[in-house]
């Protein structure tokens, strides 16, 4: 008998439990910056707005199943190089896209710790199944809701304000996250009822 899926359950306990991605510790993480302080001294209360995009097919069980476990994390995984990755704050909003086969929304979350600097070895004792690539950084998520219907971006591009180039706007998500206007999350929400 496998033991596989216990231990694979077991080293997402740890990590979960470990305080990494714990909302309270954010204060005392070295290099965070803040934009505003809140009453609880850390924190921001200005609120932006992000598509974090995967190069991913929502339609393919096997790669839908990676990304749900990987959320059962609360987190997800930034490179060093991702634009806009020292600007995300707690409270931030955040939109999935699948820019593979699917090119579509697949779901929202909110951010509950800014991006922190992780080490090859700490990623891996905390997730035994990596992905091909470990990540530079780590940033915590709450509220995370994976859509049970994608929603294709094609029919949308139209009425998006941060897409410039109506034509070619497959290569302005292909940067691993992009930020848009409270006014295009809200639009996209709205579109997937």
């Amino acid at each position: 008998m496998s033991t596989g899926g216990s231990e694979k359950a077991s080293a997402m306990r740890r990590f979960r439990d470990s305080g990494l991605l714990n909302p309270t510790n954010l204060c005392a993480v070295k290099g965070v910056r803040k934009r505003n302080i809140n009453k609880s001294g850390c924190g921001s209360l200005s609120v932006s707005y992000y598509i974090l995009s995967k190069p991913l097919d929502f339609e393919n069980k096997e790669e839908r199943a990676l990304l749900r476990d990987f959320l059962k994390l609360k987190a997800w995984e930034l490179r060093k190089q991702t634009p806009h990755r020292s600007r995300i704050r707690v409270g931030d909003h955040v939109l999935f896209y699948a820019s593979a086969k699917s090119k579509a929304f697949i779901g929202n979350a909110t951010v509950s710790r800014a991006p922190f600097k992780t080490t090859e070895e700490e990623y891996k004792r905390h997730y035994l199944q990596p992905l091909s690539i470990e990540p530079d950084y780590l940033m915590g998520l709450d509220d995370i809701e994976i859509w049970r219907r994608q929603l294709p971006i094609k029919p949308l591009v139209g009425r998006l304000g941060f897409v410039k180039n109506k034509k070619y706007y497959g290569a302005l998500l292909m940067r691993g996250v992009t930020e848009i206007p409270k006014s295009d999350f809200e639009k996209i929400l709205r579109a997937r009822k």
